[in-house]
């Protein structure tokens, strides 16, 4: 099975690149978020590669880096879940807050996120709690979701009506410490959020 993939980026589409190397295109399938950061078309790439088979059908799925294919492996091993959806899960939400997402039984996070519903989130809670926290050592930074001030603002915003996905998506890329005021971290995610349109 194919495992790593280095060649040129002769397309891209919305949820795919067609890529040669060795004069044999291959279409690999990637997130929306994934595709979007890619190199022009025309330049060099390499991507680690998830084959996935199904009958007589293969497919390539692919990813920057080794710790979203391990986490998308991960997720495609529980039970009900398959590909697409594993696709969606690491596309919706940053990777260090779907592990904390799993490791606090916080299946409001993970059924927020489209086409999981409450059971599949108790499903991915019971099947991988425990098993994902090694890989947040190889996270280029510290989590930032596991402080206070990060809680009380998720539950702050929850509690206005906008989603948990969205929310951990906002605070991820905000510079939280302790010692910013509440008050204050409260407005600019808001003023965040409202402009995203979550």
């Amino acid at each position: 099975m194919i495992a790593h993939l280095s060649g040129k980026i002769i397309k891209k589409f919305e949820d795919s690149c067609i890529v040669v190397t060795h004069e044999i295109g291959y279409e690999v399938f990637m997130t929306k978020k994934q595709i979007s950061v890619l190199p022009k078309e025309g330049e060099e790439i390499t991507l680690f590669i998830f084959s996935y088979i199904k009958e007589e059908m293969m497919v390539l799925y692919g990813f920057r880096t080794v710790l979203e294919r391990e986490i998308f492996r991960a997720l495609n091993k529980v039970t009900g879940i398959g590909p697409k959806l594993a696709m969606t899960l690491i596309s919706e939400v940053a990777i260090d807050t779907l592990i904390h997402s799993i490791e606090r039984d916080d299946a409001a996070t993970l059924s927020s996120i489209p086409g999981i519903g409450q059971k599949t989130a108790a499903r991915i809670i019971l099947e991988l709690k425990g098993k994902l926290v090694q890989f947040l050592g190889a996270l280029d930074e510290s989590p930032r979701g596991d402080t206070k001030l990060y809680r009380d603002l998720t539950d702050a915003l929850t509690n206005l009506g906008f989603h948990r996905h969205r929310i951990h998506e906002t605070l991820q890329k905000m510079q939280l410490s302790e010692n910013i005021n509440f008050e204050n971290a409260l407005k600019e995610s808001l003023r965040t959020l409202s402009e995203s349109g979550a």
